[in-house]
């Protein structure tokens, strides 16, 4: 049981790496091939609900390891816990603030593609999270 749990432990982040990889490439794609403004947004928005979802699962795996702390290498587990709670909370001021920046630089620079820009920001800052919290 010890090594399916320690494999398993091994193998969860690497497949939410590889879907997270998958989200980056298919954002890429989708970005590629649309050709009006519509579809840039149909693009962000659908590589920003698939970064989030991703980021939950992250969020989630990561707070489940804490808790098992099975090896027992983890001197103060709570004290983790509440570090990355205040750390995601945090995060995720910060992706607001720095988003909303963005939207409002395009904004007041010629009027067009504020929400495009906002959304793209959330989606590349979305899926850089997930990636830190998978190391």
């Amino acid at each position: 049981m010890k090594l399916v749990v320690a494999l398993l432990s091994i193998l969860i982040p690497c497949i939410c790496y590889a879907e997270i990889s998958q989200i980056e490439n298919i954002y890429k794609n989708c970005l590629d091939t649309a050709s009006t403004k519509s579809e840039v947004l149909q693009c962000d928005t659908t590589a920003n609900k698939a970064a989030l979802a991703e980021l939950n699962k992250a969020y989630n795996a990561a707070i489940e390891t804490i808790k098992k702390n099975e090896s027992g290498t983890i001197a103060n587990p709570k004290s983790l816990l509440s570090a990355l709670s205040a750390s995601q909370h945090a995060w995720a001021q910060f992706k607001d603030t720095s988003c909303n920046y963005v939207y409002q630089t395009v904004i007041s620079a010629d009027g067009n593609g504020g929400s495009e820009m906002a959304l793209a920001c959330q989606a590349a800052m979305t899926i850089a999270r997930v990636k830190e919290i998978q190391q």
